[in-house]
């Protein structure tokens, strides 16, 4: 008996592919489905239906962006044509255009990469961009606004989170506290996502004066902001300061420590597929109890090391 999130699934990919326009139609989008069962045949374990699943929400993702696009250009052909478009509506794009006088810039500031799990629905809202230019209706206008204001608040929200069957923190031999193996982990196990507010150079630099201590825990990512898990103390917490109240992390993996000497590390860092996800990522099987090692990178400052 095939999982009835499975099923679920596969009944939404073929609702959306009823209208995919790409070569083959809906027996294109059949046979994507179709490899959600083969991947996942009755007796699957638990991980594996919801690993099954994960790539089948991404497969509707792109669908549904695709076919969005395709709408989006068949109303613009109709809505668009020569002579369909008011004086009034006009002058209020030619107001737009002067504020914003090329198109393809600000669709390069206003729609920056947001992460690879999102590339489908961005390219949607490029092609919007750059294909209708300065002809959105208003309502449509403000919608791309308010997707862009989400999406980034979304981006540059507080992160964190780590898998609490596998990891626990307490007192380390090494230096203050330390995360372990609660159960043996396997090579290649997502362990989580390091936790903290993403803040700016310049706002760690103006944080680290008033608490210097938040520098030890802060995290340098491939886009530019460091991630800073502390509170006003340089305490690593549930709730960075200053930050947004309302959105917790979990901190647990800002105790990571390094290996000291004759040690060698047992965790990967690796950037995660959105903007300032960094992935902690067992290197080689952990043994129950083992205390996890990650390398705090060239930058880190050492001196501080006995």
């Amino acid at each position: 008996m095939v999982s009835g999130a499975v099923r679920d699934l596969y009944k939404r990919l073929l609702f959306v592919g009823r209208e995919y326009p790409g070569e083959g139609g809906l027996a294109a989008v059949r046979s994507k489905a179709k490899v959600l069962f083969q991947q996942c045949p009755a007796g699957s374990s638990a991980e594996h239906v919801q690993q099954a699943l994960k790539r089948g929400e991404f497969i509707l993702k792109e669908l549904e962006a695709l076919v969005k696009l395709h709408k989006y250009r068949t109303l613009r052909k109709r809505r668009f044509r020569k002579g369909h478009e008011s004086p009034q509506r006009k002058a209020a794009f030619s107001t737009l255009q002067a504020a914003l006088p090329d198109a393809k810039v600000a669709a390069a500031v206003l729609l920056p990469p947001i992460g690879q799990a999102e590339t489908a629905a961005q390219s949607v809202l490029q092609e919007m961009f750059l294909q209708h230019g300065w002809q959105f209706y208003a309502l449509e206008g403000l919608m791309v606004g308010v997707l862009l204001v989400v999406a980034s608040f979304y981006n540059y929200r507080p992160r964190g989170w780590s898998n609490p069957d596998f990891l626990e923190v307490r007192e380390s031999a090494v230096h203050a506290k330390g995360v372990f193996a609660k159960q043996h982990i396997p090579a290649g196990k997502l362990l989580g996502s390091y936790p903290g507010h993403p803040r700016t150079p310049q706002a760690m630099i103006a944080k680290c004066k008033t608490t210097p201590e938040a520098r030890d825990y802060a995290f340098l990512t491939q886009d530019g902001y460091f991630l800073d898990p502390t509170d006003r103390q340089g305490i690593p917490c549930a709730y960075p300061r200053p930050g947004m109240p309302w959105l917790g992390i979990d901190p647990t993996l800002a105790f990571v420590n390094e290996p000291p000497l004759g040690q060698s590390v047992n965790v990967e860092v690796i950037y995660g597929r959105q903007v300032n996800d960094m992935w902690f990522v067992a290197e080689r099987d952990i043994n129950q109890g083992e205390e996890l090692f990650i390398d705090y990178g060239a930058s880190y400052d050492r001196s501080h090391y006995e």
